[in-house]
């Protein structure tokens, strides 16, 4: 089986081919439906991934994707887990080569797979599903009261994921990582990531037409119909930020000659002038790591961006719209992780008022 990733005018398609070099054509059906829905490219992709796991599953078991039952979806977890999955000796403890968090993206391809399927072709669902309580939630929207019930429904099959901390950079650390960048586009990106708050994905997806006129007299400008996870979003930006931007695309962009017109392109000789790809920041950025002496990633940056506005009182919902969530719980986890600076700001509290003993009559303000 094999993966190849078709480009175009209308961007780039998973097409997964057999080992006759055949199209395999209930991917492809379903890979068309994910890109008339507009999923962003990366979610394609990593879609077309997850499919191709599942399939040389299919292949080397001789199942036909249409006759799954509940017992092979168990059998294809085990297949997951598995350092060498072709090897069947039983292992009660092994160390997975997959962490929980892409076994349960794997499942939940496969499962949506399974739901197109199943209301196009009739072909039955072989993730069974279970109802469970909804946690609480502050948050709750404005029909939560219209609900039959408090429970919703996760598969079976979902593996137990433990949730680790967000990695929060100090306002130091990013001046470090920003010093060691050794030229201007790589620089740049730090600066807008760092300032906007903005995904990898939508600064790699700048284009010349979502940068303003600049207005000298505002503090703050915006980045219009930026691209975002299949959709366009507006992306607030510091004017000074925008400023610099500008003055990359007329001194360093306009000299590369490109027949797009994305503002971040490669630069080495290859690839030179084509639109920058995450794998190539990613490594150039890998090499950063080693200067600076400490770990990082593109998103840790969004993280502490979003932490930071929690922490100066601005209110969830407008970070909600500045973080371009569509969720606002998703916007509420950072809540949780200003707790160190509640923990701060308590403290000053106590300090300005004064302790309170237990024999104490005066009464606190």
């Amino acid at each position: 089986m094999e993966l190849h990733i078709l480009e175009g005018e209308n961007g780039k398609f998973p097409l997964l081919l057999d080992d006759e070099m055949k199209i395999v054509n209930p991917v492809y059906e379903y890979m068309k439906k994910l890109k008339s829905d507009n999923k962003a490219e990366n979610t394609l992709i990593a879609n077309g991934r997850d499919l191709k796991i599942y399939w040389d599953f299919l292949i080397h078991n001789y199942y036909v994707y249409d006759e799954i039952t509940p017992r092979h979806i168990q059998q294809f977890r085990e297949f997951l887990f598995k350092e060498n999955p072709y090897d069947s000796t039983p292992v009660l403890y092994q160390e997975s080569k997959r962490t929980p968090t892409t076994i349960n993206r794997i499942l939940s391809t496969i499962y949506n797979f399974y739901v197109y399927f199943g209301e196009v072709h009739e072909v039955g669902n072989p993730i069974l599903m279970k109802e469970i309580n909804r946690g609480f939630n502050v948050f709750k929207g404005f029909l939560e009261h219209a609900r039959a019930t408090n429970t919703t429904v996760h598969s079976i099959f979902k593996v137990k994921e433990v949730k680790s901390d967000f990695n929060i950079l100090t306002l130091e650390q990013i001046k470090q990582i920003r010093n060691a960048i050794d030229n201007k586009r790589d620089r740049l990106i730090w600066i807008l990531l760092a300032s906007t708050g903005a995904r990898i994905q939508e600064i790699l997806g700048l284009q010349i037409n979502n940068v303003p006129y600049i207005d000298h007299s505002e503090e703050m400008s915006i980045l219009k119909n930026v691209k975002s996870k299949g959709k366009k979003r507006d992306i607030l930006i510091p004017t000074q930020t925008l400023i610099e931007l500008d003055n990359y695309i007329m001194e360093e962009r306009y000299n590369v000659d490109a027949d797009h017109d994305y503002i971040f392109v490669a630069l080495n000789e290859r690839d030179k002038g084509n639109p920058l790809s995450y794998s190539a920041i990613y490594q150039s950025f890998e090499d950063i790591k080693a200067k600076v002496g400490f770990n990082f990633n593109f998103h840790d940056l969004r993280h502490t961006f979003a932490t930071n506005l929690v922490e100066v009182g601005i209110d969830v919902i407008v970070i909600k719209g500045i973080m371009g969530h569509k969720h606002v719980s998703t916007t509420s986890q950072y809540i949780h992780l200003a707790k160190k600076y509640e923990k701060e700001v308590l403290t000053d509290y106590w300090k300005k008022v004064g302790k309170l003993e237990v024999n104490d009559e005066s009464e606190l303000s």
